[in-house]
């Protein structure tokens, strides 16, 4: 939530992840990225799924990737 808060997200307190993901517009593959990593999220905070070090592991990367691919386009944009 915070990071996208300061990407300019306005939000309501009510607001879940996945429509705070939605209202972000990310570019397809990092916004499926970070789909991942909310629905790994959800599955844990709403008693779904068990909360594991490969789960936390698996989010993490998903985030990482999706960071990755956030960055590697807005610098591939500033070279062309």
């Amino acid at each position: 939530g915070l990071a996208l808060r300061q990407q300019g997200v306005v939000v309501g307190p009510d607001t879940s992840l996945r429509e705070q993901l939605a209202l972000a517009r990310l570019p397809d593959l990092p916004g499926r990225w970070m789909g991942y990593a909310v629905d790994l999220h959800n599955e844990v905070r709403f008693g779904t799924a068990p909360a594991t070090p490969q789960r936390a592991a698996y989010m993490r990367q998903a985030v990482a990737g999706a960071h990755q691919l956030l960055t590697q386009q807005g610098t591939n944009a500033l070279a062309n």
